[in-house]
């Protein structure tokens, strides 16, 4: 199965450098054009299976965008959703620093912490593990190819499953607004075909 893993477009709170979360926020005006240049990038794409996406707004935009242009319909997956920030929801990196002190850092080495009110990310990779089981359940060929449409962390946390890798590896890469990695998982083998590729925005 080859799995293409897509963070959605950018957002408002994305461009106000604003923490979201599980907040419904939905696309900015960019945010759209990439999710068109995203399923301009895939339309040549012949083999794709199905579409799934977090039920959050933004990245459902984002996954409609694409269904409409590559014939498929989003699949909503609450599993998917992005870790909750509790409290932090809404504020700046800087904000959050300065309002809860030192949590950002414990946040980044201590996989069982939680903001108040929120989640742990370990918490959120056994919720994604959830949504893993399900993927296998489907039983696609080797073959097959499948796009999924998440969020910043939760996007992390599914390519950390698909390869088999350690929480420690979740600051070990970045995934940015409507960037694409395609990952190959099968009985045989696990391997990483390319990571964040942003190419198609540059023609926006």
């Amino acid at each position: 199965m080859y799995i293409y893993l897509i963070r959605h477009g950018e957002t408002i709170w994305n461009a106000a450098g604003k923490a979201q979360g599980t907040r419904n926020v939905p696309l900015s005006d960019r945010g759209i054009q990439q999710a068109g240049a995203l399923a301009d990038r895939l339309s040549g794409e012949k083999r794709l299976s199905a579409l799934f996406c977090s039920n959050l707004r933004r990245a459902y935009q984002t996954a409609a965008v694409l269904g409409n242009k590559l014939g498929l319909v989003p699949e909503k997956e609450k599993t998917l959703r992005e870790v909750c920030f509790g409290d932090w929801e809404g504020l700046t990196i800087r904000q959050i620093e300065e309002k809860y002190p030192g949590q950002l850092a414990l946040r980044n080495t201590d996989f069982d912490f939680s903001p108040p009110g929120g989640e742990s990310i370990r918490s959120a990779r056994e919720r994604v593990h959830r949504f893993f089981a399900l993927l296998q359940g489907k039983h696609f060929k080797e073959e097959s190819q499948v796009v999924i449409v998440a969020h910043a962390f939760s996007a992390r946390l599914l390519l950390l499953e698909l390869m088999d890798f350690p929480l420690e590896f979740l600051w070990s890469f970045r995934l940015d607004n409507a960037g694409i990695s395609l990952l190959q998982r099968n009985s045989q083998r696990k391997r990483i075909l390319y990571l964040n590729d942003t190419c198609h925005l540059h023609r926006m």
